[in-house]
Order: structure tokens, then C-alpha cells, then sequence
């Protein structure tokens, strides 16, 4: 069966509308087909939970993380205890084995410093050091933990009290704290039991955050069991030094970080890896957005789309000079905040009733380079940042997100920048940017060149002037033979496909995933369009099975669908407080003795939202009350005509005379009055 329709679709959050219409020959449509919602259940509703709206995979996620942590200490524990065992460090009879767990480990532990003691003691020490082995921070993987910043406190805190108490390891000070011999039994000072200190370290809880009086880290497990080592390996001759290694190994190694999926570049998605700065860097991988050159990018793409308004002029781009005036001043700004438009006016030196385009659509100003702003600050690099070559500077950025031990990054700090140790160590622990763009780093480097080198000739629309303008996005990515938008397959398919097959450039991938899954030919990250797109292809396939392929599809898209949660719930108050007001509108009505109508709830919001002393018709500037509202002196009256633009929105509605409306009828203000006309309008 084939019909000739058009397919509407209405594709939201929680559901998707459609409506199949039928057309004619010529494509005019003259009946409805067929329509329908799909609403999307409980239980992938965008895969969210219906009333936090957080992600169903985040539950499961966490339990997944907590059973493999679990696991892999379980498993770090029995191939540590087979290792004691074959070497004589631990007996074979789990009897005896657990009658070592009488012996006190800590006192164990400060006494092997200075005394032999005896194999399974030793064993029962390694075994003590394994369950106790201290924070290890992975400074990438915690960039965003607020855990970190807490154990980072108490690190310190507890560096700082070995020092003061003088004990050489920490099983040392915490035997001190412990108060007990070698059975656990309490010790006694001139005949008084000593009472012991806490030796496991326990959060506390401030405003909802935990914090930490002293933690230990894996750097002081590592350096008590060296030392421990050294002296009992004098009493004990299978104490090799590939032992050793291997008790390091599985006692103080951590597993390393799994990297993130990260989408291909938009524009050479097969670009090949490279080895850069010491790193293994993919070039159609998509770049950080903490990258200089992402940020460069940005915000020569930025100034090169701003047009200058003056008052009865013609709007036109920014010379060359302007760009780079503007671009000098983003570049090189001191703080990391937005950059207002009335600074860039004055800094190119533009008459003061000029304003530029994003002004009229509601921006306040341009982000600067903010990776520069952070790294360049005073505590940082500072001055020494700016006056680095650009490859130095994208070495460090390199560095900063991709090196996960804290020291090491901070030595090459201090011995590549001469940075010193307390610059070094704000820097490492910075909060750069966070994402990563739509290009690779070799495509954002092109472009950079393109944008920056190459200019256009165009003409100024008011005096006709040929002169030099900066390019824009889609004609540097011509520059570069691409192009900006143009990534649709080359061939026709019967019914939609998995949009991953399609949208190669948009989604993250496993390669390591079972062939022909999603996760193997990609995914986008977020769950809501995910599942909306997948109910669409489902959608749309079936009513191509049932009338055949649509003549033409018209989608609406609901912007809440790429929102994160902030957003969401900013919107969320949004609607609420305009519920209060239309409650408000409809109470003020009833004491009016006006019906509950929309028009009438809409002629007190026109009229609330106009300043108190601007409560006028807007062509003829005669005053308005809220009794001339419903008396019939006033009506809504669309700004540009609806029968031309079909634009009913609030922003192009006003309230007027009935005699102005009959005046200006279906014709643009600019169409029905010159202004003296309307000045004489306003003296009658």
C-alpha cells in the first residue's frame, strides 16, 4: 500500500506526536491519514526516573563500580595470601593462619623497624599493609570528586603530625596510638592503662560534605614497607629482592584508568594517531575544549560572526582590524568571566548608539580564552603563561589532562616551567574547561590557520567601501576543501536505520563491543535522545511498512531533549512561576467580573509586563488601564501581520486602539504610518 502524505512529527522528552496527512499532486494537503502519540513508559521514559529525572543507568552504574571494587580487592587478597604462602610468609592450615589474626599488626609493624621477627609476623604485616594501603589519587579520574579535596586535607594533616610526633613510619605513629603489645592486650604507664587513640580514620560530616582530620596515602604504605623490608630482610635469607617486587607490585599497583569514550572529529573522523609531548595523542579523536587551540577557535568563530548595528545604517561585518582588536582582548583577558559588548565597542571605538547582533538576541558578552585565564593567573604561570610559544602551551594543557599521578606532573612543572612547588601544585590541581569540541586537534589547528591568515573582500553596505573581513566558519572549512554541513550518505535506504549508522560523526563507539550492537557502532552519550531516537526509527517504520514512505516529513524538536539537569530544572521553575501568575491573572478576573478566557488572561500579561509609566498603545502612545482592556477600546494586535508570517507568539503581540488596528490592518507598522503620521495620530 503507497499514499501520498506528509509526516509531522512532534518529538519531545516524554513522548512524540505524529500526524500523517494526505497530499495532493501538487503536495497541498486535504485530509488526515492517520495520528497518534507514542508515549514513552515509566521505564524508558528518555531513560530517566520520572521524578528526579536522573539517568536509570546511574544507579546500576554505581552498583556495578561497588561489586568490582569488591571484587578485585577479593581477588588482590587471595593471589597476595597464595604469594605469602609459597614463600614461606604464611602457613597452609587456615587454622593457624587464623590464629596469627590475634597477633597486633600495628605493634607488628613498628617493631620490625628494629627487631627480627618471625616469618608468619612478617606475613601477617604484608597482609595488614594489603588491607590498609592508603589513598592512591588519580588526579584525571578525580578532577571533579569532591572526595578528593577532602582526603587531599587530610594527607597533609597527617604528613604533618608524622613529623611532629617523630615516628619514622606510619605504623609506627599508629602504634603509638594504639596503646597495645604484641596480643592486643592495652599497655600501662605507672600502673595506669593507657587509653588508645583511633587508628582507623573516620570522615565527619560538615554541611553535607565529609571531611577527614588525617588520611593516609599509598605514598607512606610504600615507604614503611621498604624500610620494614630492609631490616628484617638482614634475619631473613628468602627475602630476594624479586620478592620483593612482586609483594610491591600486587600490594601498592593500581589499576589504571580506563579512558572515556569520546566521539570522532566532525570533519576527519579518520585522522590517524600521532605521538606528541610524550603522549599517544588520536587526531580524529574530538579535542578538550580546554585545548588552546579549541579556544582560540572559538572565539575567532565568535568575533567573525558579530555584525554592527548603528541606527539607520545598514548592519555590516567587522573589518579586519576590529577582529583582531576584539581577538587580542579575549585572548589576553585576566579573569575567566564573560567579556561585555560595551567593551568591545569601546575597545574598536565604535559610536556609542552602535550595537552588535548578539546584543539585540539577548547575550551579554563573549567568554575570553579561559584555559589562558586559569593557567595565567598569578598563583599559576602567570605572566610566564602569555609568553609561551603556542606548541609549549598546548604541551602543558596535554599534560594536564592526560598525566594522572600528582608528583610526577608536578616535577616536570618544576623542572620544565621552573614553576615552584606551590605554583605547581595549583596548577595540577586546576579545573580547566570541561568537554571537548566537535573537531580533532589537527582540524582545530587548520582551521586557526585558515581563520587567522585568510581574509574575504566584501563591500560595506552603506558606503559601498571594499574592505577586508574575517572569515567565517563554513568559509574556512571551504578553505580547507570540506564542508561544514554536508554529511549525509550517499545512499537511499528503505526504512530508517539505527541513526548510529548514520550520525558515524556524532556518536562514541566500542571497539571492544559484540559486532553490529549499538555500543559497537555507536551511541550518543545522552539517554533521553538515545531512546527518543530509537523510538522514532520505530515509529516511522511502521507506518512506512503500513502506507508506504512519506512524500516529506516535518519534525518539531523539543529543545529540552539536549538540556542537562540544571536547565531542566531551571525550566521546571520557570513554569511554575508562571502558573502563580496566571493564577494571580485569573483571580484578579473574578474580582473584575471577567470571564476566564485565554484572551483575557493575555491582555493582563501584555499589560503587566509594560513598564508603569509605558502603559500606552504602541502606535498612537494613548494611556491604557486595565478597565479600557475589556471595555472594547483595546484589542491584541500582532506586531507583523499573522495572515503573512504565521507568527502568533507573545513577542509579536501588543495591545492597541481598536481605531490604530483598523488603521493598520494586515500591513507592517512601517507599511501603514510614516512618522508623522503617527505623531499626528497621537495629538488627536
Amino acid at each position: 500500500m503507497s499514499i501520498r502524505y506528509r509526516l509531522g512529527l512532534d518529538l519531545g522528552t516524554n513522548s512524540i506526536g505524529w500526524c500523517a496527512v494526505k497530499v495532493d499532486d501538487q503536495g497541498a494537503p486535504y485530509s488526515v491519514l492517520d495520528a497518534g502519540v507514542r508515549i514513552l513508559t515509566p521505564n524508558d521514559e528518555a531513560g530517566r526516573d520520572p521524578t528526579s529525572k536522573a539517568s536509570l543507568a546511574a544507579n546500576r552504574r554505581m552498583a556495578r563500580s561497588m561489586r568490582r571494587r569488591r571484587d578485585r580487592f577479593l581477588r588482590r587478597r587471595k593471589r597476595l595470601m597464595s604469594l605469602l604462602i609459597d614463600n614461606g610468609l604464611m602457613p597452609a592450615d587456615e587454622q593457624e593462619r587464623k590464629a596469627l589474626e590475634r597477633l597486633d599488626p600495628y605493634w607488628l609493624r613498628a617493631t620490625a623497624l628494629d627487631q627480627r621477627i618471625e616469618a608468619y609476623e612478617f606475613g601477617r604485616v604484608l597482609f595488614h599493609l594489603n588491607q590498609r594501603r592508603g589513598f592512591k589519587s588519580n588526579r584525571v579520574a578525580d578532577a571533579d570528586d569532591s572526595v578528593k579535596s577532602a582526603t587531599r586535607d587530610g594527607m597533609h594533616a597527617l604528613k604533618k603530625k608524622l613529623q611532629e610526633s617523630g615516628a619514622r613510619t606510619l605504623g609506627e605513629f599508629l602504634a603509638k596510638r594504639h596503646g597495645r603489645d604484641k596480643y592486643g592486650c592495652r599497655l600501662s604507664h605507672n600502673g595506669k592503662t593507657t587509653m588508645p587513640e583511633a587508628v582507623r580514620f573516620r570522615p565527619s560530616s560538615k554541611g553535607g560534605q565529609n571531611f577527614y582530620d588525617l588520611y593516609p596515602s599509598r605514598d607512606l604504605i610504600k615507604l614503611e614497607l621498604e624500610r620494614i623490608w630492609d631490616a628484617q630482610k638482614k634475619h631473613h635469607e628468602f627475602l630476594t629482592p624479586a620478592l620483593f617486587d612482586k609483594l610491591t607490585r600486587l600490594i601498592l599497583e593500581q589499576r589504571p584508568l580506563r579512558k572515556s569514550l569520546i566521539g570522532r572529529c566532525t570533519l576527519r573522523p579518520d585522522a590517524p594517531p600521532v605521538r606528541q609531548y610524550g603522549l599517544d595523542l588520536d587526531l580524529g579523536e574530538r579535542a578538550p575544549k580546554a585545548h588552546p587551540l579549541f579556544q582560540c577557535f572559538r572565539i575567532l568563530q565568535d568575533v567573525a560572526h558579530l555584525r554592527v548595528r548603528q541606527p539607520g545604517m545598514r548592519e555590516r561585518p567587522l573589518s579586519l582590524r576590529e577582529r583582531d582588536v576584539i581577538l587580542d582582548y579575549c585572548l589576553m583577558a585576566r579573569s575567566s568571566s564573560t567579556i561585555s559588548f560595551e567593551k568591545f565597542r569601546s575597545a574598536v571605538e565604535l559610536p556609542d548608539d552602535s550595537r552588535f547582533n548578539y546584543e539585540l538576541s539577548g547575550r551579554n558578552g563573549f567568554p575570553p580564552d579561559q584555559t589562558a585565564a586559569k593557567l595565567g593567573a598569578k598563583k599559576a604561570f602567570g605572566q610566564r603563561w602569555r609568553d609561551l610559544p603556542l606548541e609549549r602551551q598546548i604541551e602543558v594543557v596535554e599534560r594536564l589532562l592526560a598525566v594522572e599521578d600528582d608528583d610526577a606532573l608536578i616535577d616536570w612543572l618544576c623542572c620544565e616551567h621552573g614553576l615552584s612547588e606551590a605554583e605547581a601544585e595549583n596548577v595540577s590541581n586546576m579545573r580547566l574547561p570541561q568537554g571537548h569540541s566537535a573537531f580533532g586537534r589537527g582540524v582545530l589547528s587548520d582551521l586557526v590557520a585558515v581563520m587567522t591568515q585568510r581574509s574575504k573582500k566584501d563591500s560595506d553596505p552603506n558606503t559601498g567601501e571594499v574592505y577586508e573581513r574575517p572569515l567565517i566558519y563554513s568559509e574556512a572549512v571551504k578553505a580547507l576543501n570540506l564542508h561544514h554541513s554536508d554529511l549525509c550518505p550517499t545512499e537511499k535506504a528503505a526504512h530508517l536505520p539505527y541513526y548510529g549508522e548514520v550520525l558515524v560523526r556524532h556518536v562514541v563507539s566500542r571497539a571492544d563491543a559484540p559486532d553490529s550492537s549499538q555500543e559497537h557502532i555507536g551511541r550518543v552519550p545522552n539517554p533521553t535522545v538515545h531512546i527518543s531516537l530509537n523510538q522514532l526509527r520505530r515509529l516511522v517504520n511502521a507506518l512506512i511498512d503500513k502506507y508506504g514512505p512519506p512524500n516529506a516529513i516535518a519534525i518539531e524538536l523539543a529543545r529540552e531533549l539536549k538540556l542537562n539537569k540544571k536547565r531542566k530544572e531551571e525550566i521546571q521553575r520557570e513554569i511554575k512561576e508562571n502558573e502563580r501568575k496566571n493564577e494571580d491573572r485569573r483571580k484578579r478576573l473574578r474580582e473584575l467580573k471577567i470571564g476566564d478566557t485565554y484572551d483575557a488572561r493575555l491582555r493582563l500579561r501584555l499589560f503587566d509586563e509594560l513598564p508603569a509609566d509605558e502603559r500606552v498603545c504602541v502606535f498612537t502612545g494613548e494611556s491604557l488601564s486595565v478597565k479600557k482592556l475589556f471595555d472594547g477600546t483595546i484589542e491584541v494586535e500582532h506586531v507583523l501581520p499573522h495572515s503573512r508570517t504565521l507568527d502568533d507568539s507573545f513577542m509579536n503581540k501588543v495591545l492597541c486602539t481598536r481605531r490604530a488596528n483598523r488603521t493598520k490592518a494586515s500591513r507592517a507598522p512601517a507599511e501603514a504610518w510614516s512618522g508623522d503620521e503617527l505623531q499626528e495620530i497621537a495629538e488627536r
